[in-house]
């Protein structure tokens, strides 16, 4: 059975490459986007929850790039930056984040939100479709234990457990929308420069990848949305 590495929030998973066009079939790391004023980063696992200050690293995983799948790829179910941002707009490497250096594996959706989203941009409308609350990064243990280091610290975990990253809502986004432009801290550019996020009344009947940490993992997820008209503006976001 694989370890299971659950992400949530605002969070943008990215690639070797930061170019426009570039190949969007690896994820090497996670950027988890310092935002105090509205997000709290969160590190949970079935022993322990914490805020996390530091970056992320792992042994005992497998190694290489890991894969999206076609759950992952399709559509705006993780909205691709590039896709929600105009031409000029470019990663900045350099953006204020906690790094999280993946493992590798297969990454998928594990649960939606219960409405689909559509986006903006310029006029042009993209979506609308289903968006990821939870992603699910799948990595085949190479040994008896799972080594997570963090918070200056190292946390050993079974091969076949759970792990919960995220950067959890404080409330929810004041005006409806907000929390999703911030992305572009991601990027070179500014608000003006990234989509528009609205929710639809049309339900998500989408299938995800079944966990069965999944009910484990909601249950501590520590964001505090509460209106389901505004969730799917704090949905994770990938550049490539």
């Amino acid at each position: 059975m694989a370890f299971s590495i659950f992400f949530s929030g605002l969070i943008c998973h990215e690639g070797p490459n930061e170019e426009r066009g570039s190949d969007r079939k690896q994820k090497t790391r996670t950027s988890i986007l310092k935002d105090p004023k509205d997000h709290t980063p969160y590190i949970t696992g079935s022993t322990f929850s914490e805020v996390l200050k530091t970056r992320v690293t792992f042994k005992g995983l497998e190694s290489g790039s890991a894969v999206p799948d076609k759950l992952f790829t399709d559509e705006q179910h993780v909205p691709h930056l590039e896709d929600m941002t105009f031409a000029s707009v470019k990663l900045e490497k350099r953006s204020p984040a906690l790094r999280v250096i993946i493992p590798g594996g297969r990454f998928t959706v594990a649960k939606y939100f219960d409405h689909q989203a559509k986006y903006h941009l310029d006029g042009a409308l993209i979506g609308p479709s289903c968006v990821a609350e939870y992603t699910l990064l799948l990595s085949n243990p190479t040994g008896s234990k799972v080594e997570v280091t963090f918070n200056k610290k190292t946390v050993q975990l079974d091969p076949d457990s759970w792990l919960l990253i995220e950067n959890a809502s404080n409330g929810n986004p004041e005006p409806a929308g907000s929390h999703f432009k911030k992305n572009f801290r991601f990027t070179n550019g500014s608000d003006i420069d990234i989509a528009t996020i609205e929710e639809t009344k049309i339900k998500c009947t989408a299938s995800a990848t079944e966990s069965p940490w999944l009910a484990t993992v909601i249950q501590n997820t520590h964001s505090q949305h509460d209106d389901p008209d505004t969730q799917s503006e704090c949905s994770n976001s990938q550049w490539p």
